[in-house]
């Protein structure tokens, strides 16, 4: 089988479109999964067919394969590159224990926690503690509080985290709405309506949304530079997919939106509110879809027929991207040979959302490609 750009659009598919399409069918049957991959997928193992997911064709299809050397005049045009000598070849589980080794052995706070999230195959209960150490070593890392905040709603772990836990959280971090919608999701885990309710007011009246979701992805792009021995395409499909296994715990809050009674007025209004804010506020389409899909059910229950359609209708748009496909697959594969263009892409993200930063990729794309003296591709 030929390994080529094919590659980087069967990850792309994968991490950003059918991990949406999981979290949104399994809503209310989601088990939040705790555990990351300790290696990367090797380029010669990712099947190369992928879904027609614009077309929902239940057939796959191959992708066909586009090596261009030469500059083109069309306006949309975007640089492809052959990725097959970009591979190289080496032992990758040897590379990554070597890796996790480095980061175990550092003091660099930044390396041990990224010896955490990336070497662990342990179950939620054992990352929360580490989490919980790592935290009593190093306190003030924003992330990590939202991390155990999210790990605390797991069902083995619902009274692990105890108020000081919380209110260091909240002192740190309390005017951040993605926070209080980790704290709203934890009280819905323990059934603790009145608590659930006030931590959504929290959710849609606090200053800024940050869930600090690409985090993840920046701080393996960061700490494996120069300390994982493989090349930089190679690192950057390692880091997407530690990303697509990234859990966003919030399908407890989602079942307290849509799947409990809204026996109130005030529960009504406020997962309505959740659901909008969710939709808007949120960095990344995985839940921007799930605000959208509370929504949907809430205006389902009303029979609001036309604001249902309307909310399932962007849902779709999200799950299926609303920027144009094409461009998007061949600005993604680019960013694997220009490491400039992957890191706009993850500032852009961090920055901006998900959704603005892949519009501003394929914009950058377009304009590097018509420059002449672009030649990204390995010769």
């Amino acid at each position: 089988m030929t390994r080529n750009n094919n590659i980087v659009i069967t990850i792309i598919v994968s991490c950003l479109i059918l991990f949406i399409i999981a979290f949104i069918v399994q809503l209310s049957h989601s088990k939040e999964p705790s555990v990351l991959p300790t290696a990367p997928a090797k380029l010669n193992d990712i099947e190369l067919i992928v879904t027609d997911t614009i077309n929902s064709d239940p057939v796959p299809k191959k992708v066909t394969e586009t090596v261009t050397s030469d500059k083109s005049t069309t306006e949309n045009y975007i640089v492809q590159c052959d990725l097959t000598d970009n591979e190289g070849s080496l032992n990758t589980d040897e590379e990554f224990i070597d890796f996790a080794q480095h980061l175990q052995q550092s003091n660099s706070p930044d390396d041990q926690l990224a010896y955490i999230l990336f070497s662990s195959q342990s179950d939620a209960a054992h990352q929360l503690t580490s989490l919980l150490a790592y935290n009593q070593k190093f306190a003030g890392n924003k992330r990590v509080l939202m991390d155990i905040v999210g790990l605390c709603s797991h069902s083995n772990n619902l009274d692990t985290c105890t108020d000081t836990v919380l209110n260091q959280a909240i002192e740190l971090d309390g005017d951040n709405g993605a926070l209080w919608l980790q704290i709203a999701n934890l009280h819905a885990a323990k059934g603790n309506a009145s608590a659930t309710l006030e931590a959504i007011e929290q959710v849609i009246t606090t200053t800024h949304f940050n869930e600090y979701h690409f985090d993840k992805l920046a701080l393996f792009m960061q700490t494996s530079k120069g300390a994982l021995d493989i090349n930089f395409g190679q690192r950057a499909i390692t880091g997407l997919g530690y990303h697509a296994a990234t859990s966003v715990w919030l399908s407890k809050i989602t079942n307290f939106c849509v799947e409990e009674r809204l026996d109130t007025a005030r529960h009504h209004q406020l997962c309505l509110a959740l659901g909008k804010t969710m939709a808007v506020q949120n960095n990344s389409l995985v839940a921007n879809a799930m605000g959208l899909n509370i929504q949907s059910q809430i205006f389902k229950q009303e029979q609001n027929e036309e604001l249902h359609l309307k909310a399932e209708k962007e849902k779709s748009a999200i799950m299926q991207k609303s920027v144009n496909h094409e461009l998007y697959f061949q600005a993604q594969t680019l960013t694997l040979v220009d490491e400039r263009l992957f890191n706009f892409w993850l500032t852009s993200v961090m920055e901006q959302g998900e959704a603005k930063a892949d519009e501003m990729l394929i914009k950058e794309a377009i304009t590097l490609s018509k420059n002449p003296y672009y030649q990204p591709c390995a010769k």
